[in-house]
C-alpha cells in the first residue's frame, strides 16, 4: 500500500526526466485490501466502516488497522530501492489515528537492506507526541508533548537523506510541529518501510491512512497529495458538494446504509467519528470561502 484508502494496484512513474516520484495504489472501488503491499505480517485489516464496525479511514473508502497484539504491519521492499542518498532524499508521509490507552508503539520504520532501522516512528500515549530514531544520529529526537493528542488522526512525515539533517513533522488540525534538526545523519539507506504495530506493545486500535513516498528534493505543496480537512467530496475545494457528501456519511453512521460514504475527507475535526460538528465545521469552512477565506489550497488544512 501506498496509501490505505488507495490499496488495490501499485503505480510507479517513470523515472526518466522525472525529478521527483511518488508511488501510491490505484483506489479501491469495492474491496479493501493489502494485496497492493509486498509483504504483509500479523493480519492487519484493510477495510470500512461499512464492513466493520467503527473501522476509521482518513480519507476516501478503506484504511488500516493493524491487529491488537503486534507484529501486526504491512511491507514494501520492492518499490523502495536505495532512497536517501546523496543525491535525493526518502520522504514519506501517512496519517495515523491514535487510538490507544497506553503504550509507545512503533507504526512506521524504514529499513536498509540487511533489515537494519533507517527510521522508526515511535508514538507515545502518555506524553501523546512522536520520537524519531534516526541511524546515524546518536540521540532520538522529538516533537512537542501534546502535539499528537490521543484518539484523533495525526499526519506524520519525514525526510531522510545521508549527510543533511534529519526533520520530521506531524500535523493535526492544521498545525504543524516539528522536531528540531539533528546532526547528519550516517550512510545508510532505504530498502523498504512498514507501517502500523512494527514492533512494541499498544492497549486499543491504530488506525492508517494514505502512505505516500517521494523522492522530490526541493519541499513544497506538490511533494505529497493535499487532503483537505472538510473537502468530503474530494473535489479539491469547498463547495455544496462537501456539505451533501458529509450529511451522508453522518446519516450513514446513524445508521442509513443507503446512503453512501464520503469520498474525500469528511472528517474535519479529526476525531474520527462522522459527527454534527463536522457537518458545522464544513458549512463554517464553505462560508469563510464565500467572504474570502482560504480554501483547500493551503496545506495548513491538511
Amino acid at each position: 500500500m501506498a496509501s490505505t484508502s488507495r490499496i488495490v494496484t501499485l503505480g510507479l512513474a517513470t523515472l526518466a526526466g522525472v525529478a521527483a516520484l511518488v508511488w501510491q495504489p490505484a483506489q479501491a472501488q469495492t474491496t479493501c485490501r493489502t494485496t497492493a503491499w509486498s509483504g504483509v505480517t500479523g493480519a492487519p485489516v484493510a477495510s470500512d466502516p461499512g464492513n466493520v464496525a467503527n473501522f476509521k479511514r482518513y480519507s476516501g473508502l478503506c484504511g488500516l488497522s493493524p491487529a491488537a497484539t503486534g507484529p501486526s504491519f504491512v511491507e514494501e521492499s520492492v518499490k523502495h530501492v536505495g532512497e536517501g542518498g546523496a543525491e535525493t532524499p526518502f520522504r514519506a508521509r501517512f496519517f495515523v489515528y491514535t487510538g490507544i490507552s497506553a503504550g509507545s508503539p512503533v507504526v512506521f520504520r524504514a529499513l536498509d537492506g540487511s533489515n537494519n532501522p533507517v527510521v522508526s516512528a515511535t508514538y507515545n500515549r502518555s506524553t501523546q507526541n512522536f520520537t524519531f530514531n534516526v541511524a546515524g544520529v546518536a540521540s532520538a529526537v522529538n516533537t512537542a508533548n501534546n502535539s499528537a493528542p490521543a484518539n484523533k488522526w495525526v499526519e506524520v512525515r519525514v525526510k531522510y537523506q545521508t549527510g543533511t539533517p534529519f526533520t520530521a513533522t506531524t500535523r493535526h488540525l492544521g498545525v504543524a510541529t516539528n522536531t528540531t534538526p539533528t546532526a547528519n545523519v550516517g550512510s545508510a539507506v532505504v530498502e523498504s518501510v512498514r507501517l502500523g504495530l512494527v514492533s512494541g506493545t499498544a492497549t486499543g486500535n491504530l488506525y492508517f491512512d494514505e502512505y505516500e513516498a517521494s523522492r522530490a528534493v526541493a519541499d513544497g505543496p506538490d511533494v505529497f497529495s493535499l487532503l483537505c480537512r472538510g473537502d468530503a467530496d474530494g473535489s479539491g475545494q469547498y463547495d455544496f458538494g462537501d456539505i451533501f457528501a458529509v450529511i451522508d456519511e453522518y446519516q450513514r453512521a446513524q445508521g442509513v446504509s443507503t446512503l453512501s460514504f464520503a469520498p474525500g475527507q469528511p472528517d474535519i475535526d479529526q476525531n474520527g467519528l462522522a459527527e454534527l460538528s463536522d457537518i458545522f465545521g464544513v458549512v463554517d469552512a464553505y462560508q469563510a470561502v464565500q467572504v474570502g477565506g482560504q480554501g483547500c489550497a493551503l496545506a495548513v488544512n491538511q
